[in-house]
């Protein structure tokens, strides 16, 4: 672990050579932090933890206090800000509690591709109701012990007809809520396989940072 942090840091140094414009105001990298005081049993999911946050492959990070989403690349620099809305009951990942997961996920499959931005998906499926589900869909799959259930509780990031709730406070089901707009420019960017990071500094894993991330753009 600590080579690779090596490797990071000197991928930093060699792009701060190379374009003159590049600056640590512009990294994200509070998804690299975690709780030295964690439990013993808490130690798999700490270590896909560390495994995930210095993978060198763009991510997806999701602020639950901020209610923003960044799309990162493999140096942490920020590609891209969205405002987004979370579960409305909160973060937690009991079943059928219409919380967010939280901790590390992985995009399991896209939806949606080619349809108009303001398409209705039931079922991940074209309609003609307003269910609420349009533009794009990115499904979850959770990769820790606490959120492998996120696949069967259906948790998706899709898009929204409900604008004015959008980086401001939550409003979703357990799913995370875009601009129908913006769901369809991070569905073009992101593949099946790209790892998605919830954090809430407001109930944090044991093996997450008990203060909040400092996220410097």
């Amino acid at each position: 672990m600590l080579a690779s942090f090596h490797v990071f840091l000197s991928g930093l140094i060699l792009l701060s050579s190379l374009f003159p414009g590049f600056s640590s105001a512009s990294i994200i990298d509070w998804h690299q932090s975690y709780n030295p005081h964690s439990r013993p049993q808490d130690k798999q999911d700490l270590n896909i933890h560390l495994e995930k946050s210095y993978t060198l492959n763009n991510k997806i990070l999701v602020n639950i206090k901020d209610q923003q989403l960044y799309h990162i690349n493999p140096y942490n620099m920020l590609i891209k800000q969205y405002p987004i809305s979370s579960g409305v009951k909160g973060t937690g990942e009991i079943m059928s509690s219409l919380k967010t997961p939280r901790g590390w996920l992985e995009i399991e499959k896209k939806y949606g591709e080619g349809h108009a931005v303001s398409q209705n998906f039931k079922a991940r499926q074209p309609v003609s109701l307003n269910t609420g589900i349009t533009s794009r869909i990115l499904t979850l799959k959770g990769l820790q012990s606490h959120n492998k259930n996120s696949i069967d509780r259906n948790i998706y990031i899709h898009g929204s007809p409900i604008l004015s709730t959008l980086g401001k406070t939550t409003a979703s089901l357990g799913c995370i809520h875009m601009h129908p707009k913006d769901m369809k420019e991070l569905f073009e960017k992101v593949q099946p396989g790209t790892h998605v990071y919830i954090y809430d500094t407001n109930n944090p894993l044991p093996w997450q940072p008990q203060k909040p991330p400092k996220t410097m753009i």
